[in-house]
């Protein structure tokens, strides 16, 4: 928290649970210092996520690494990324979003799955649930296959350009469904570089 301090955690088995009753039980990463996150298995369950607001200080570095487990935001989140930012680098991670605004700002790319070995599935689901994020393009499969991301339930997620399947060989899955349900996106790519069952689902 203090400005030239750093705090590290490697997270690899076991929960932690961040939640009042207010709902506003918050996991800051990188405040005035520098902090770094690494999910590597186990479960992190938060109220609220926030990732680095010190970007415009000396520390700029602080981040959050998503290489598996499973990471639950019950009702916001603010991620700034200076880079591409990675969700399953070295297994599976499972991210659920479902409640509140959200937002993951980079100017790089959102890869679900960062490499070859890597999947994400993600979850966006409940009224009021609002997923923003202003990636260059989002890519549901980037480097690896088996990556999915589920919006139901009335939650909207909101992207400048979206692209299911980015490497050969690779097998990802889009689904929006239930009344009300929104993925906005702007250009949209099915099956990019990939050769077999890249999908899209739009139902109920």
């Amino acid at each position: 928290q203090a400005a030239a301090n750093t705090g590290t955690i490697n997270h690899t088995t076991g929960t932690i649970v961040i939640t009042n009753s207010a709902g506003t039980g918050t996991l800051v990463v990188g405040q005035a210092g520098k902090g770094t996150y690494t999910l590597a298995g186990g479960t992190v369950t938060v109220d609220q996520l926030f990732v680095t607001n010190n970007l415009s200080g000396s520390y700029t570095n602080s981040i959050l690494v998503l290489n598996s487990g499973t990471l639950n935001v019950l009702n916001s989140m603010t991620i700034s990324a200076l880079g591409n930012f990675n969700v399953g680098n070295s297994g599976t991670v499972n991210w659920n979003i479902l409640g509140g605004t959200n937002l993951l700002a980079t100017p790089g790319r959102i890869n679900l799955s960062g490499n070859a070995s890597g999947r994400a599935l993600v979850t966006v689901s409940g009224p009021g649930t609002l997923w923003s994020n202003s990636a260059s393009t989002f890519y549901i499969g980037g480097a690896g296959h088996g990556s999915e991301l589920l919006i139901s339930d009335q939650a909207h997620v909101i992207s400048p350009a979206s692209t299911l399947g980015d490497t050969g060989f690779s097998s990802n899955r889009v689904t929006v469904t239930g009344s009300n349900t929104i993925w906005d996106t702007g250009a949209l790519t099915v099956g990019f570089r990939a050769n077999v069952q890249n999908k899209l689902f739009i139902t109920n």
